[in-house]
């Protein structure tokens, strides 16, 4: 009779070991630690395209995300000073308004219940600015001219900061081209003034597709 007593006695710590070892096992494969970080991925493709006192982003959909975080800063890298939740849909955001002439840098994460992701995007840059070209009428468009086009611009009464240069662009340019400024007066390139103009992103026909002067440059008064 001592052996059936001893295995009862033995039965309940033995279900206990069983009960415990599961639940050390099983528990966070079942369910995540609370309060642990959110991991969606990054948005990909962010471009940030400059505007007068203001920018405007736009970035490729994160599976599984409810929103985004819009973080900026007006120097590169962190810590960015504004963080800005927007909804999941659509995928851009216009930040403003901003000061004219004033680079800001951006990282977006998704986020998932109000908690942002610890993967943020690739940091994307813009200076905002007073456009030139405040209206187009457009020709013939062509996507085979080979020589420099550009126009020429007198500088008024006031000094002119110059934060960017761009291109119209024509639907199956996705090339990359270069934006200079010359001195009016003998057509010699000024050093400094080279903007990159990506149109890989794509836009409308006749967009005006624009790239940043970093620094931006400052023309005087009264000069071609």
């Amino acid at each position: 009779m001592a052996m059936p007593e001893i295995y009862l006695l033995l039965t309940p710590l033995l279900a206990l070991g069983v009960l415990a070892l599961v639940r050390f096992i099983g528990c966070d494969l079942v369910f995540p630690p609370a309060g642990g970080p959110t991991a969606l991925d990054a948005p990909t493709n962010v471009v940030a395209t400059a505007g007068d006192h203001q920018i405007g982003l736009s970035w490729d959909p994160v599976d599984g995300a409810d929103g985004y975080a819009v973080s900026r800063s007006d120097t590169a890298g962190p810590p960015y000073e504004t963080t800005t939740q927007v909804p999941a849909a659509p995928t851009t955001f216009t930040d403003g308004p901003l000061t004219n002439g004033v680079t800001q840098f951006y990282v977006i994460a998704a986020t998932q219940d109000g908690e942002a992701s610890v993967n943020v995007s690739d940091e994307v840059s813009a200076t905002p600015g007073q456009g030139l070209v405040t209206s187009t009428t457009p020709g013939t468009i062509r996507n085979d001219f080979t020589g420099l086009v550009g126009m020429v611009i007198q500088i008024g009464a006031a000094p002119l900061v110059v934060v960017g240069i761009g291109r119209i662009f024509v639907p199956g340019n996705t090339g990359t081209h270069i934006g200079k400024i010359a001195d009016g007066a003998t057509g010699v390139h000024i050093p400094g003034t080279t903007a990159t103009i990506d149109l890989a992103a794509g836009g409308s026909p006749n967009d005006l597709i624009s790239g940043n002067l970093t620094p931006s440059g400052t023309w005087n008064q009264n000069t071609p």
